[in-house]
């Protein structure tokens, strides 16, 4: 039609200017990450030591290749997103120390982990503390986990309520407690104190002894619980225990619509990582 013809070509008007921009931006933001403290490892042709640094130079002598990933060391992580997946990597996820919380508040079919599910072993837990909350979760691998995670998920309904949610074994000991900020459907938790062969009760509400410190509703080092209202009980035989009704997306697939979807207003934005300014133009 005339109309997408006009967008299209008021688009191209502005290209080059933008692929220009996605480029400089990239650099700033990958130079600074490279030599961050917190993080191990960032992936981008650009920096000598990739292996495909020398094509780089030589396909793109000006820059390109505005997609980058990054592994971070062990430490505290917390991100929400509300109409998005909160962890998206396109490709694999492995947690292996640190604390994390993650939450997503977006509709189906957005999550709080999305990994490429297209291959084996593609989100591996190996340590750290963590959380996930949303519509729906990737679920941590079976094989190429060395950690026990737990999934509490109830098909597609917001059956993880709001609210304290804590572990607790055998003798009574809370051994992971996160204060639940909304309803959501997928839940999937992970601590290196949920041990190979431990019994564990699900205890909603209740009260918590001291935990250390509070990261975003998770506790830091929990301790006594009281109170509550016990729910699910299970012993761990693998290094992913799920509980309730198994997630399955509706007939139509990811983009189908469904009746109920979570929904939880976004707190308030803390940055974790300052970096540098960057120029933007347009929608860059």
């Amino acid at each position: 039609s005339p109309f997408n013809c006009f967008l299209l070509l008021l688009g191209v008007e502005t290209l080059s200017l933008r692929l220009e921009r996605h480029a400089y931006n990239t650099k700033r933001v990958v130079e600074f990450l490279s030599s961050h403290p917190q993080v191990a490892k960032v992936n981008h042709p650009s920096l000598p030591e990739h292996p495909d640094h020398a094509l780089y130079e030589r396909y793109f002598p000006n820059g390109g290749a505005s997609i980058f990933t990054i592994e971070i060391k062990g430490g505290r992580i917390y991100a929400h997103s509300a109409l998005n997946d909160t962890l998206d990597a396109n490709g694999p996820i492995t947690i292996s120390g640190g604390l994390m919380v993650a939450t997503s508040a977006a509709p189906h079919p957005e999550s709080a982990f999305d990994a490429d599910t297209s291959q084996p072993d593609t989100f591996k837990v190996l340590g750290g503390t963590f959380v996930g909350l949303g519509y729906h979760n990737n679920s941590p691998s079976l094989t190429g986990s060395t950690q026990n995670s737990v999934a509490v998920t109830n098909g597609r309904n917001l059956a993880v309520p709001a609210g304290l949610w804590t572990l607790r074994d055998a003798s009574g000991k809370a051994v992971f407690a996160y204060d639940i900020p909304f309803a959501a459907s997928y839940f999937t938790v992970s601590s290196p104190l949920i041990a190979d062969g431990g019994s564990y009760t699900v205890v909603t509400g209740g009260t918590l002894g001291p935990v250390g410190e509070d990261f975003h509703g998770m506790a830091i080092e929990p301790s006594t619980h009281t109170g509550g209202t016990a729910g699910t009980t299970f012993t761990v035989t693998q290094r992913l225990t799920s509980l309730g009704v198994p997630f399955q997306w509706p007939a139509g697939g990811p983009d189908a619509p469904v009746p109920t979807e979570p929904q939880g207003p976004p707190p308030a934005l803390t940055p974790v990582i300052e970096g540098p300014v960057v120029e933007t133009f347009g929608d860059t």
